[in-house]
Parts: structure tokens; sequence; C-alpha cells
């Protein structure tokens, strides 16, 4: 399966680093006290990053963030007392394409289906 798909492990890694990159460059210029505080919390915890193909690795400078969320078709965790190492919440708003109703060739942004509805951060 990983050869039909050519998964190539250092491909992987490399695109991982450059969205690391990307979204800590972001986040620092946009909320600095939150990426300080996610960084030091991620380095002082010894947690993985988001960036580390394996753990234990090297930080780097852009690492923040040992965790990312995506959910679709109504698959959520029950509310919960957040009780994680940060004191910060992170959002992304990704646009997706709904895979029941886009055609490869005519892509329609998710519609219908994909509101997020009584969310307990």
């Amino acid at each position: 399966m990983i050869r039909r798909f050519q998964f190539n492990a250092k491909d992987e890694a490399s695109a991982f680093e450059e969205a690391n990159k990307w979204i800590a460059t972001h986040l620092e210029q946009l909320a600095p006290r939150a990426f300080k505080e996610y960084r030091e919390a991620l380095i002082n915890g010894q947690l993985p990053s988001m960036a580390h193909m394996e753990y234990p690795s090297p930080y780097t400078m852009f690492d923040f963030a040992s965790f990312f969320t995506f959910t679709m078709y109504n698959f959520y965790n029950e509310p919960h007392k957040d009780t994680d190492v940060n004191n910060w919440t992170l959002v992304c708003w990704i646009p997706i394409f709904n895979p029941q109703n886009c055609k490869d060739n005519d892509p329609i942004l998710a519609d219908e289906g994909f509101d997020m509805i009584d969310v307990s951060l």
C-alpha cells in the first residue's frame, strides 16, 4: 500500500517541517505570547513537536505545538475538562472540500454538514 501511494518518509518529514515552520512563523507574529508559552510548555514537558517524525528529536526554533486535531463526519469527543499542559487553545480554520459532492475538476468547498456546534474548548 505504501508503494502504491509512493510514500517517501523524507518527503513526508520535510512537508511536516515546512508546515510547522509556516504555522510557527505566523503564530509568533500574530500572538507572540501564545507562541512563547506553547514553546516553553513543549520544551519543559519534553513533548514531541508536530514536526517530529521520530521522538526524541532535537527541537528547532520553530517547534511549538505537540498536537493538532481534525474531525469530520460528526466524529467528536464529548466535552471534557482540559488538563493539558497548554493554557492556550489553538484553532486553525482550513478550507476543506466535501468529498461527497465535489469533483476533481470542479471542487466545491464543504458547505453542508461541516458546521461547528456547541464546541467546548
